[in-house]
């Protein structure tokens, strides 16, 4: 069955609203008052104008909720993103990795603990275990 052009469009538009409501659903019980939020980014390769890009989706995870949210802000990894996710946000803590971004938080950014995950800092030790044998 043929469509017009324009039935399509309404259609699409009348769908990212509906996910636009669902992802902001989401998003607030992921980062809901008081609770402790696990948060990290990874990259994956994107083919945009017939090019592969390196762009980077955050994921947030709290697990008293039993949510997890992948946030994809324009493929960016830098504060902006960062700030732009959390800004208004009353969390209890905020775990994470070493990656620099984060200590903007603790510069006043936003008022919650910043928690370092012993994941990653085992694996510090295990790598400077390695280069001193």
């Amino acid at each position: 069955m043929w469509q017009s052009r324009q039935t399509i469009t309404n259609r699409f538009e009348k769908g990212a609203r509906f996910f636009k409501e669902v992802i902001e659903y989401l998003k607030n019980n992921c980062l809901e008052k008081d609770s402790v939020v696990n948060y990290d980014e990874t990259w994956r390769c994107a083919k945009m104008a017939s090019k592969f890009w390196k762009r980077h989706v955050w994921c947030l995870v709290n697990l008293q909720a039993r949510v997890a949210i992948y946030c994809y802000e324009d493929g960016a990894r830098g504060c902006k993103v960062l700030k732009g996710i959390l800004e208004g946000r009353v969390l209890r803590a905020l775990q994470t990795d070493g990656y620099n971004v984060y200590l903007y938080l603790d510069d006043g950014m936003l008022d919650i603990d910043h928690v370092c995950c012993m994941a990653h800092a085992g694996g510090k030790f295990k790598y400077a275990v390695e280069i001193e044998h």
